[in-house]
């Protein structure tokens, strides 16, 4: 969605985009829950199962070694909701109102922002890695699976444009 605004010698643009109903399969989190040995995890495997009397949250298994087929199983677990509204770019202009100026015909002043604000139950850096992400074994690009993505840069300009 796109919407311009004027008011006098200002202008502003908005430009927003979001998705509802897409699911995200997060394979990153095979690395970051592995248990059997020195690496980094999720926050959530504290709450791993440790023996029957304390089983944890029942979401994460025990940590001897060997545990990787137990952890890599893809099941429903990988599986999240990636709805997403973000607004991809705010742009804020004044034009310099010019009588009769001898080298410029119009002088405009502008600030931007890109990637504003992602509002998202995604609980990683981006949720619209959906879009297709490349398969880290095979290369090839697979939709709706996240390897690990890195966030959208949010992005703060400032310009002038001088049309001659």
């Amino acid at each position: 969605m796109t919407n311009s605004f004027d008011y006098k010698n200002f202008d502003l643009g908005i430009v927003v985009s979001g998705a509802v109903g897409g699911d995200v399969m997060r394979n990153s989190d095979q690395g970051l829950t592995n248990l059997d040995g020195v690496f980094n995890n999720l926050k959530e495997i504290k709450d791993r199962w440790r023996s029957p009397q304390n089983p944890g949250k029942g979401k994460y298994g025990k940590t001897t070694s060997q545990t990787g087929p137990e952890r890599n199983n893809i099941s429903s677990r990988f599986i999240h909701k990636a709805d997403f509204l973000t607004v991809k770019n705010i742009t804020l202009g004044y034009n310099v109102p010019l009588k009769s100026y001898r080298y410029f015909k119009n002088i405009r002043a502008y600030a931007s922002i890109q990637q504003a604000f992602v509002f998202s139950s995604y609980k990683r850096a981006n949720p619209e890695v959906g879009v297709g992400a490349i398969d880290q074994t095979s290369g090839i690009i697979v939709p709706g699976q996240d390897w690990g993505s890195y966030p959208v840069p949010r992005t703060i300009t400032f310009g002038l444009n001088l049309n001659f």
